[in-house]
């Protein structure tokens, strides 16, 4: 079991900071494309609690291939193999959240399309930072 799973606050807090991170990048968005602040947060906090939920996950890779114990190529592709994966699956979700809520704001879809590699990046460069 994760650590910050053991006691629920810390868990809420842990969660919190993710909120916050989605907040300021719904915040900063609109600076970079024409999509309205309520549409990036709508978008980025959910997003943003699925990528803090992801991010607990190299706890385990750590834990099960210890930097001693396998050379320095192995441990690349270990987390380069976790890094796209929860890139890919962070921003399937985005692309999905973004249809669903196109029905409310048109056109919202065909934004995140053209904001997907810079968010790709983001999200990539945040799980590896986490491991």
């Amino acid at each position: 079991m994760h650590p910050l799973f053991r006691h629920g606050r810390r868990f809420l807090l842990y969660l919190a900071a993710w909120i916050e991170l989605g907040v300021i990048l719904g915040v900063l968005a609109p600076v970079s494309g024409h999509i309205s602040r309520l549409e990036a947060v709508a978008i980025m906090v959910p997003m943003m609690l699925l990528l803090g939920l992801v991010c607990l996950a190299p706890y385990y890779v750590c834990r099960a291939i210890p930097l001693r114990a396998v050379a320095w190529r192995s441990l690349i592709q270990h987390h380069l193999v976790g890094t796209i994966l929860a890139a890919t699956g962070v921003m399937l979700v985005g692309r999905l959240l973004a249809g669903v809520l196109s029905s409310i704001w048109p056109g919202l879809d065909q934004l995140f399309a053209h904001a997907t590699p810079v968010l790709t990046v983001f999200v990539a460069l945040t799980f590896m930072l986490s491991t």
